[in-house]
């Protein structure tokens, strides 16, 4: 069920693709908008692509190995393969992770975005609420690419939670061969800190690490785009 927030986003971009490109392919394209918005996307990053990626404020090494995993989706699911994408706050490392998300909700299939925060809490509901529970298997367990933000938080002290949530959700995602891209502003080798030796292990085996050198925060580039100019 989509939001008020949502649906006014949505009946926007209907007005200015139907404007742009006509009525047939302007539907079409909203039919992805759409998609899009049910596979959790956030709203600010639905009009971003890669060509739009500054790679003189962002890393234009990161970016493009991003892109070129975007560019084999169909490959990466039969493998199980994911991404780690690790660096500074503010990189663009979430914006790349939901053009891999894009891509895959326009090749068909099925995808969510979500933080890391946000599973601690669905995992605790899920101990008293049946719909929390189905909520757990149905888009976090089985879909076909996820992206998880922001997955080594320290979440106020909720280490054991974390560690049981990572668990319930990330090992039966790789033995079934699903893709995870997760965002982290820690490198892959501290995960076994987080989340234990075993779950560590099998990071590694499922995920590749791409790392962000550090810079400029991108996040006042995307302010500025929002903000224009002064």
């Amino acid at each position: 069920m989509l939001t008020d927030r949502q649906r006014l986003f949505l009946e926007d971009k209907r007005a200015s693709l139907v404007a742009s490109l006509g009525e047939q392919r302007g539907l079409e394209e909203l039919r992805h908008v759409l998609n899009y918005i049910e596979a959790n996307i956030p709203l600010k990053f639905i009009d971003f692509s890669f060509d739009q990626y500054d790679v003189e404020i962002g890393d234009p090494t990161a970016k493009r190995k991003v892109e070129e995993y975007s560019n084999q989706i169909d490959e990466m699911l039969k493998r199980g393969a994911g991404l780690y994408l690790c660096g500074d706050h503010g990189r663009g490392k979430s914006i790349l992770a939901c053009e891999v998300l894009k891509t895959a909700v326009r090749k068909g299939y099925s995808a969510y975005f979500i933080t890391m925060g946000e599973i601690v809490e669905t995992f605790t509901e899920a101990w008293f609420s049946s719909d929390a529970r189905k909520f757990l298997v149905e888009r976090i367990s089985s879909v076909e690419y996820l992206v998880i933000d922001e997955v080594m938080n320290e979440y106020a002290g909720k280490i054991e939670i974390l560690r049981a949530a990572f668990n319930s959700m990330f090992r039966p995602r790789s033995n079934n061969l699903c893709c995870t891209i997760l965002t982290a502003n820690k490198p892959m080798q501290e995960i076994e800190t987080f989340y234990g030796e075993l779950l560590s292990s099998l990071v590694k085996e499922s995920l590749r690490q791409i790392v962000f050198m550090p810079g400029p925060d991108y996040r006042e580039k995307l302010g500025s785009n929002l903000h224009g100019k002064s």
